[in-house]
């Protein structure tokens, strides 16, 4: 047993790294608290309260969960390889050979999805007993106008889902590659090639689900008789976290150009498709259950 001092910049912590759970008087200064994280109990023979009280001056508290990792972009398709030009014989008395067609562009890669949002921590089970209050309440004969004594009850909101992709969208497809020029020859033309077609974008990727709200504990708060009923309590439902933002499909890409011979146009390459559909959202956390806070006189 120990005595001690508290205020709003040295509050007392109960965390499970506490040396002692009994003070002998603890003497709560302006905007004192006891905030409360782990399954514990505390005795405290004598509380002095010498100023106004932090508001609320017990936090019983839950984590909250941590946003999902965010995903990432895919990678862009690559850009078709270019054809080869026609080439023309030594002495352009005989066709030489045709260029070829450019390649086509690679299709976009799937973005990665964000992360599923961590579940909040629940508020722990707590017991609290004060055996002597002096300073605070009006039926004690010390009081100087304090504000009451509030207590609450609050788990850990759920993590928010990660969000899809970095800049919210999928790859897009690669360029198609130009087709091979064709060569003017001297009693013949080698013909140019058409372009390759352009790749496809990928879809979008999925929005990840946030992390379920915490649960709330039961905390039991023992006081002297004439202060059972002046406490002010607040039980809190811990949020479930929103879902991640979707991804974007990617949008599919150019074809390449044909090049003409000597009598007409190669055909140009197809532009890749769109990459189907958006991402879809993930799911809501949950909400938690709501935990309790019961007032007792001391035995």
């Amino acid at each position: 047993m120990t005595d001690k001092t508290i205020s709003a910049k040295n509050p007392l912590i109960i965390d499970g790294s506490q040396t002692t759970n009994h003070y002998g008087t603890l003497t709560a200064e302006d905007g004192a608290y006891i905030q409360v994280s782990v399954t514990d109990k505390l005795e405290i023979d004598i509380l002095k309260v010498t100023g106004n009280i932090g508001f609320p001056f017990i936090k019983v508290i839950g984590k909250d969960g941590k946003q999902g990792s965010a995903g990432s972009n895919g990678a862009d398709g690559a850009r078709g390889k270019w054809g080869e030009n026609a080439e023309c014989t030594a002495g352009g008395g005989e066709v030489g050979r045709d260029a070829s067609a450019g390649g086509a562009g690679g299709d976009g890669a799937l973005g990665v999805a964000g992360g599923t949002g961590e579940k909040g921590g629940d508020s722990p089970n707590f017991d609290i007993t004060i055996s002597k209050i002096i300073g605070l309440g009006t039926n004690d004969p010390e009081h100087n106008g304090f504000n009451q004594m509030t207590a609450i009850n609050k788990p850990g909101n759920g993590g928010k889902g990660g969000i899809a992709t970095s800049s919210s969208r999928a790859a897009a497809g690669g360029d198609g590659g130009y087709g091979g020029a064709y060569c003017q020859c001297m009693a013949y033309n080698a013909n140019g090639a058409n372009g390759g077609d352009g790749g496809s974008g990928a879809a979008g990727s999925n929005g990840a689900s946030g992390g379920a709200g915490g649960n709330g504990g039961s905390v039991n708060i023992n006081v002297p008789q004439e202060f059972t009923n002046s406490i002010v309590t607040f039980c809190y439902i811990a949020k479930g976290g929103d879902s991640g933002s979707v991804g974007r499909a990617g949008t599919g890409w150019y074809g390449g150009f044909g090049t003409q011979s000597a009598a007409s146009s190669r055909i140009s390459g197809s532009s890749g498709s769109f990459g189907g559909a958006h991402g879809k959202p993930g799911n809501a956390g949950a909400s938690g259950q709501v935990g309790t806070i019961k007032i007792s006189p001391v035995n």
